[in-house]
């Protein structure tokens, strides 16, 4: 189990949490379970700092 700061377009945050401690399986699924919100950051929990959250640019998801 792992815990992720999820960060949407509309700029909420929410701490989610996944099976996979994997950034890039765990993107796909937190997309999934918000399908009617942009993912646009995805952070593993207590990592501190943008230069450790995975973007929307940086997985080609563009709008």
């Amino acid at each position: 189990m792992a815990w992720w700061v999820a960060r949407f377009e509309c700029g909420n945050e929410l701490d989610v949490s996944t099976a996979t401690q994997d950034k890039t399986a765990a993107w796909q699924k937190v997309r999934g379970m918000f399908p009617n919100q942009k993912l646009v950051a995805l952070m593993a929990d207590g990592e501190g700092g943008a230069s450790k959250e995975l973007t929307l640019e940086q997985w080609g998801y563009r709008s």
